[in-house]
């Protein structure tokens, strides 16, 4: 299998941003509302399902290659790249 590191300067370096983090989340709920299991979408993008689980958790930065990829297996033309994840609460709860 094919796999590319992050797409920026840093590589995989395992830190989350807000934009990847958004954009991971757009795809795992694309593909989890598809019913498609993330061995099954990794095999079909030619990666690994580790490599795919990063990037849904945005662990990692998908190279373009890998990213054109995602778009046409998950029909995901709406992904929005600029979007931030929402921030994340402390603690929890209320």
């Amino acid at each position: 299998m094919r796999e590319v590191s992050g797409g920026s300067p840093g590589g995989d370096s395992g830190s989350t941003d807000g934009q990847a983090v958004a954009v991971g989340m757009q795809i795992r709920q694309r593909r989890e509302s598809r019913g498609i299991t993330l061995r099954a979408l990794a095999r079909d993008c030619d990666m690994s399902p580790a490599h795919l689980s990063k990037l849904e958790r945005g662990l990692s930065r998908p190279s373009l290659d890998i990213l054109t990829r995602l778009v046409q297996k998950l029909e995901l033309y709406d992904l929005n790249l600029f979007a931030e994840a929402p921030p994340a609460t402390e603690g929890g709860g209320a």
